[in-house]
């Protein structure tokens, strides 16, 4: 199953409304990425557990007329009691319909202003739901059916205690989602395994192949041992980009005295970082293997070779 950016934020938010969703309790989120809709009310239609009709829906800012959400909607088998594109629609609502307003919205579009009571959830929280949906053991991501067990374990540690320094937000957390699931759809069985290397570039953290080489002889040490060498790669991935130039500088000199079968790698590795150090995108951390700048930095720099003296005359 393929998840693009739109469709992953489609599951975030449409699992958020349809666990908040309570008759008499209006929802708001403003600020939100492109969502695939058609996606969005699938998922909202399987999560909502009350009756559509108590409720009244405006998507606002999302360049769709209302006749189009119209349509959108009645494919499902929701049937709320009005749907609107402006924000200010949903706030006449509130003062003259017997409804419970559900409202989300691309960016900031007007009308938002007079709905600040309304029950709301965070980048944050949003990201986390989404995660924890990635994570459960019926997802193909995390079923071990179907993916290496450290794949839902890593999942798991995501959503429930990610470690100081991962900030999740909703447009990352879309992003890791998307890349995960390309490289799943990958030919190449070496890519699908390393689907977790891959994504997790867009949570800022440089590509670290030591990452799932857990150790322990139990369950509960080996999520330990999972959740150290996640920390240790976001430490590193904040120490290569830290780097100054005199430090760069002292690691060219080690590259240079490495062997000719080491050497281009470790190369490819300071242009990497150099590169990250301009704008950590995620296609340059995923060029930074954290794993050979460890063995890089701990390799003891060479004295200079002596100058071989001149014969005497």
């Amino acid at each position: 199953m393929s998840l693009t950016t739109e469709q992953a934020a489609a599951e975030a938010v449409a699992r958020w409304l349809g666990k908040v969703a309570i008759p008499g309790r209006h929802c708001l989120r403003t600020n939100l990425p492109q969502i695939d809709f058609p996606r969005f009310f699938d998922t909202l239609a399987n999560q909502i557990e009350h009756t559509a009709a108590d409720f009244s829906f405006c998507a606002a800012g999302f360049d769709l007329d209302e006749p189009t959400l119209q349509m959108l909607v009645g494919r499902t088998n929701l049937r709320f009691g009005n749907v609107a594109t402006h924000l200010q629609k949903a706030a006449a609502w509130r003062n003259s319909e017997d409804t419970t307003i559900l409202a989300i919205a691309r960016g900031e579009p007007e009308g938002g202003n007079t709905l600040q009571e309304f029950a709301k959830a965070s980048s944050g929280e949003l990201a986390k739901i989404l995660l924890g949906w990635l994570a459960d053991p019926e997802h193909e991501f995390s079923s071990t059916r179907l993916a290496p067990d450290l794949h839902g374990r890593l999942l798991k540690l995501l959503h429930e205690q990610p470690p100081p320094g991962v900030v999740l937000s909703l447009d990352a957390a879309c992003r890791f989602a998307s890349a995960w699931s390309s490289a799943r759809e990958s030919t190449d069985p070496q890519v699908r395994n390393d689907a977790p290397l891959i994504a997790i570039a867009e949570l800022q953290i440089a590509w670290d192949g030591e990452l799932l080489q857990t150790r322990g002889d139990s369950d509960e040490r080996r999520k330990e041992s999972l959740r150290d060498n996640l920390i240790r790669a976001i430490q590193s991935t904040q120490e290569v980009l830290s780097l100054s130039e005199q430090e760069l500088q002292k690691l060219a000199l080690k590259v240079a005295r490495t062997d000719d079968q080491e050497r281009p790698g470790l190369e490819a590795l300071l242009l990497a970082i150099k590169e990250a150090q301009r704008g950590p995108t995620a296609a340059r951390l995923r060029s930074i293997h954290l794993e050979l700048y460890r063995k890089l930095s701990k390799t003891r720099q060479a004295p200079p070779t002596p100058a071989t003296e001149g014969a005497l005359d």
